[in-house]
């Protein structure tokens, strides 16, 4: 932002990136807001205009569409007896990690329980997913990284060869695993909820 100032911009949209409004959020929307209460008495406020939009999970039309965006992947990896996907978020300690027990929610209403959420370093841990795979006919599960791109924690955490990774655990089980290495930003669908989020700050015509 204090580059954007140099050069001369003076309206400025933040759109993060993130899923849910948790503790990187907030730094962020901290330091917008804190741009935007700089003034010059001197001169012109630093921007005539800044403005911070929303994570991908924040409005219940969010969820919404976030269900509708999986549809190609449930009909790809869950749509067979036996067969489960399970998305694989990061996960954080911060009260916004709800979301991902809401988001299940949501997708076992449109999809049936064969739609599954888990996470890295929160809650559905690996145990919680398991706990639930025990209780269903699953026989195959797709792990899917839920997270904008499929980086070290999806290549390591969730696909590695560890002992302790997704996949060598869900193998261990007894299931028949696979993973897809493809983050959210790779589907279109899940990227246009981020710019309808930059939409909602411009007046409607």
């Amino acid at each position: 932002l204090a580059k954007l100032a140099d050069e001369g911009y003076t309206s400025v949209i933040v759109q993060p990136l993130q899923i849910m409004s948790g503790s990187e959020f907030h730094e962020i929307l901290s330091i917008t807001k804190a741009f935007g209460a700089m003034n010059d008495p001197h001169y012109q406020p630093i921007f005539s205009r800044i403005e911070i939009g929303t994570p991908l999970l924040t409005s219940d039309a969010d969820y919404d569409k976030v269900v509708v965006a999986l549809e190609g992947d449930m009909k790809q990896y869950a749509s067979s007896a036996g067969e489960v996907l399970v998305l694989v978020g990061h996960g954080t300690e911060h009260p916004a990690n709800s979301c991902y027990s809401q988001l299940q929610n949501r997708l076992q209403k449109h999809y049936g329980p064969k739609a599954l959420v888990g996470t890295i370093e929160g809650y559905p841990s690996i145990d919680d997913v398991l706990a639930q795979l025990q209780s269903m006919n699953a026989q195959r599960v797709t792990l899917k990284t839920f997270m904008l791109v499929a980086g070290d924690h999806a290549r390591n955490d969730i696909a590695g060869d560890e002992a302790d990774s997704w996949k060598t655990v869900l193998k261990k089980a007894g299931y028949e695993v696979q993973t897809t290495l493809d983050g959210l930003g790779e589907n279109d669908q899940m990227v246009q909820i981020w710019i309808d989020h930059i939409k909602d700050l411009f007046p409607k015509k």
